[in-house]
């Protein structure tokens, strides 16, 4: 008996979208990208109802410029209890893994893949927070929240949470090391050393990473197989579309000329935002307010070198009868217009 003819009445059109629909769905969630996004989300979420606004001031997503290129910071909380800094880690199956070791492991089924030490990892992300701030080390917490289904099977280290326990860990700190003011301060300056959170800057930044790091080893290729499959048709169907929003958001630039522009040395400018802000820390009492006055003295200085004139040779400032003085020094230097 012919069965095919009887699909359309069984199946309409709108169950193929669906199956569609919930295929792409299933397919794009599986892939390494996704699963980072939802942990991410997961903690915003979170954060946004453990705690409160007017006391935990929050930046997420934060790229900062650094020697060797780039560093996304994933969470930043600051408040007047310190600074912490939240990585987050979306895996499942069991974890292995200790304070001091450089990799740690992720067992799921038969397949393992090693990765960096999220301690490490984090480690790197207070540094580049500590020397955009000016903050001492004290200050500056480091966690990494674990928020998938994951087990593990050796002694969690300090500092390392799991669903919401980086919540816990965050309100265990009571002890007020920063006035209000200060935290405006710091949450102006984070906002104006962080670069433009688009587009462009997260891909900047994995072009970065791809360039500083080996590829994967085999078993971390191995077990990503499942996820790129999974991906894979996903992938094509929406590869049109975010191909022409890549080429609009990064223009015409070659994937090489876009590397060197990201690790690039970032120049600090003194623009009116920093100006304030170093202003305001001034005005207080503390480190924060001692480097906050140095920078603004480095400052004025750089700012009057730029504004001296050409700097002129011995005999085109000399004055007759081959006197040399502070008017002439100053010719010199470019300070002052040779009037005599």
């Amino acid at each position: 008996m012919d069965v095919w003819h009887l699909f359309p009445s069984l199946f309409p059109a709108w169950t193929w979208v669906g199956l569609l629909v919930l295929t792409m769905a299933s397919a794009l969630l599986g892939t390494p990208m996704a699963k980072g996004w939802l942990g991410e989300a997961w903690v915003k979420l979170l954060a946004r109802i453990a705690l409160k606004p007017a006391v935990y001031r929050r930046l997420h997503n934060v790229t900062l410029p650094t020697p060797g290129g780039t560093t996304q910071v994933d969470h930043v909380f600051v408040s007047r209890f310190g600074v912490f800094v939240v990585e987050t880690k979306n895996l499942r199956g069991w974890i292995f893994g200790g304070e001091r070791q450089a990799e740690w492991t992720q067992k799921l089924y038969r397949h393992s893949r090693r990765f960096q030490n999220p301690l490490r990892q984090n480690y790197k992300h207070t540094e580049a927070l500590q020397a955009a701030l000016g903050l001492p080390r004290d200050q500056v917490h480091s966690v990494v929240a674990f928020v998938g289904p994951s087990t593990f099977k050796t002694p969690m280290p300090a500092h390392v949470t799991q669903g919401g326990g980086f919540v816990r860990y965050i309100r265990q700190f009571r002890q007020v090391v920063f006035s209000e003011a200060e935290v405006n301060a710091l949450v102006l300056a984070l906002s104006s050393a962080r670069l433009a959170p688009t587009l462009a800057t997260q891909r900047a930044h994995v072009l970065g990473l791809k360039a500083r790091f080996a590829p994967p080893s085999n078993g971390a290729r191995r077990m990503g197989r499942g996820a790129m499959a999974r991906g894979s048709v996903a992938c094509a169907v929406v590869v049109i579309g975010a191909a022409a929003a890549c080429a609009w958001a990064y223009g015409p630039k070659p994937l090489a000329t876009q590397l060197v522009e990201t690790t690039q040395p970032v120049a600090v400018k003194a623009g009116p935002v920093n100006r304030a802000t170093l202003e305001v820390l001034a005005g207080t009492q503390g480190p924060l307010a001692d480097g906050a006055r140095r920078t603004l003295a480095r400052q004025a200085h750089t700012e009057a070198v730029a504004q001296r004139g050409s700097r002129r040779s011995l005999q085109a400032c000399i004055k007759a009868g081959n006197l040399i003085d502070d008017d002439v020094n100053e010719c010199m230097q470019g300070l002052r217009v040779r009037d005599w």
